[in-house]
């Protein structure tokens, strides 16, 4: 009787949205996952740069063009400070607060950092290249990732535990 009740709950709320706003949601955690997936493959191939590169993307929001522009001085613990090449302002959250990267993606680019000099070696289009390729599907835009971000900081996400997913 409490199994029913518990999810008794859920199948109405399946029952009042739209099969539009169902799509959407199962979009949004389709991509979270698949993003994960992408991430822990250039991992795993030790491609740590385009992992990085994704992670700041995804974690972040900053545009594709401005994160091989990430150096050591941006860098204020976990927070990044960068200017915008588009508008010349600063990169700022939707509440006005700088991004921040995970730790794993510091502790990455640490590494990075201390192996070669610096974080990103090559340009933003052979990342998005790499990325594109690796995503597999047709239709993919790296400007999806800052899409994503956006939508979390304004509170628009398909109930995705996004905290612990993606740290904001």
């Amino acid at each position: 009787m409490i199994f029913v009740e518990k999810y008794r709950g859920k199948l109405e709320w399946l029952n009042s949205i739209s099969l539009a706003e169902l799509q959407r949601k199962i979009g949004e955690i389709f991509f979270v996952d698949h993003y994960k997936m992408i991430a822990d493959q250039f991992l795993y191939k030790k491609d740590f740069e385009t992992s990085l590169f994704l992670r700041i993307a995804m974690e972040t929001g900053i545009r594709s063009a401005d994160i091989p522009c990430i150096e050591w001085s941006c860098m204020h613990g976990k927070t990044i400070i960068l200017e915008e090449t588009k508008r010349g302002d600063l990169y700022k959250k939707v509440n006005g607060t700088f991004p921040k990267i995970s730790t794993q993606s510091l502790r990455i680019m640490k590494l990075l950092h201390r192996k070669q000099g610096k974080i990103f070696t090559k340009s933003n289009e052979y990342y998005v290249r790499k990325i594109s390729c690796a995503w597999g599907m047709p239709g993919f835009r790296i400007h999806s990732f800052r899409d994503y971000r956006r939508k979390i900081e304004m509170g628009i996400t398909a109930g995705v535990q996004v905290p612990r997913i993606i740290p904001l």
